[in-house]
């Protein structure tokens, strides 16, 4: 992979720069990158992706093995990793709408037709009810972890999820 990086820069000096870059901060990247995605694929394409953006602003980064060298690989990784988790969290959305006409193949008519009007109005959720709902329940993550996701505190989080719940529960009652 290195030698792809390599081959997008024009000189000597910058290749030397980014080679040192990538070897010395890899596995900073890749941890940083875990610890938002949580999925080996996504980090490696997290990681990837910071490198292509430390390319384009390599003229930002001055004094080789420095403090600022190390925080500034690391705020564009995790900047890269959090747009990877958006794009991500929104495919999957997208996927949960995929579903909402398709009938479960177990149940009563009336079950089936529940769960899909159940993820319907899941989907029609306002954004700060719906992401930490989707989470929790597609995804399985704990409040920890879509707190650190969404940046908010796990307060925030489980009250969240407690109004989407309830939300839902006043949706159904109404139904």
């Amino acid at each position: 992979m290195l030698a792809l990086y390599l081959s997008l820069i024009e000189t000597n000096e910058d290749r030397d720069k980014i080679e040192k870059i990538y070897h010395r901060y890899k596995k900073l990247m890749k941890y940083i990158a875990m610890q938002i995605l949580g999925r080996e694929e996504l980090a490696e394409d997290a990681v990837h992706d910071t490198m292509v953006r430390l390319i384009e602003n390599l003229s930002s980064i001055k004094e080789e093995g420095s403090k600022e060298e190390k925080a500034f690989v690391a705020i564009v990784t995790e900047n890269v990793a959090r747009d990877l988790w958006r794009k991500e969290r929104y495919r999957r959305s997208e996927d949960i709408t995929d579903y909402l006409h398709v009938i479960p193949s177990r149940g009563s008519v009336a079950e089936k037709v529940y769960v899909n009007e159940l993820l319907e109005r899941i989907c029609a959720l306002p954004e700060t009810l719906r992401a930490p709902l989707e989470m929790s329940v597609y995804l399985g993550l704990s409040s920890k972890e879509i707190a650190r996701a969404l940046n908010i505190t796990e307060e925030a989080v489980r009250k969240r999820i407690q109004r989407g719940r309830e939300y839902l529960s006043k949706e159904e009652a109404l139904s």
